[in-house]
């Protein structure tokens, strides 16, 4: 067997697409080509889009605003979700062909405070509050209770927190003391309602990003590694 066919060997034989990233258990160790490069993210299950989800175990190295200080901490068409879709998606070029966008909520307010909730698709977007909490209005029609358990950025699935940053939520909060805010998970693994949505870059929090996929999207072994997509 050539080096080759053994980095392409699929987990199980179903025909030659590998096994279907459906045939694991959520919260399992997954890894994506990331720029040429193997990095681990967490299987998160299917979402009410009946699309699979995989969400990178560690943040994005980048820092990043929000928005900018002329826009409003709106996650649609935000400085944050345009560099995810249109920079950051490109760095996976062996997922693209099984990218696929899921329905997906996130709260935003008006100038009295009062919350909606707002629904655009994605392949690929940042956590929302509900998400990571189990709690807010936002609702839990694509929920994936598996995320709440991995909301601390992790080490094969295990050390707290281990690059010890905080990163973006896609929902935004407002209140009576605050406005033009952003959720945030802090280092810590805490959750906050109030992070500036255009602080300097040098506090920025940075991004976690969840791919979406076909439920049909293959998982190979290479080296060990069980490889969406293969290398």
């Amino acid at each position: 067997m050539n080096e080759l066919m053994r980095r392409r060997r699929p987990l199980m034989v179903t025909a030659d697409a590998g096994v279907p990233i459906t045939s694991l258990t959520p919260g399992v160790a997954v890894y994506a080509t990331e720029s040429g490069t193997i990095v681990p993210f967490i299987y998160l299950g299917l979402n009410s889009s009946d699309n699979a989800c995989i969400m990178r175990a560690f943040c994005l190295t980048n820092q990043i605003q929000f928005n900018t200080a002329a826009a409003k901490p709106e996650y649609s068409g935000s400085n944050l979700d345009n560099w995810l879709r249109n920079t950051i998606r490109t760095k996976y070029t062996r997922l693209q062909k099984f990218m696929t966008k899921s329905a997906i909520t996130y709260g935003t307010y008006d100038n009295s405070h009062v919350e909606s909730v707002v629904t655009i698709e994605r392949d690929i977007y940042v956590p929302s509050f509900y998400e990571v909490t189990g709690s807010g209005i936002e609702g839990g029609a694509n929920y994936l209770p598996v995320l709440k358990t991995y909301k601390n950025t992790t080490n094969n699935n295990t050390a707290r927190n281990a690059n010890n940053t905080s990163y973006w939520l896609r929902s935004e909060f407002s209140s009576s003391s605050y406005s033009n805010r952003v959720n945030i998970v802090e280092a810590s693994g805490n959750c906050t309602r109030n992070q500036s949505f255009q602080p300097s870059n040098s506090v920025s929090p940075k991004a976690r990003p969840i791919i979406s996929l076909l439920a049909t999207t293959p998982i190979f072994e290479v080296d060990g590694k069980a490889v969406v997509g293969g290398v």
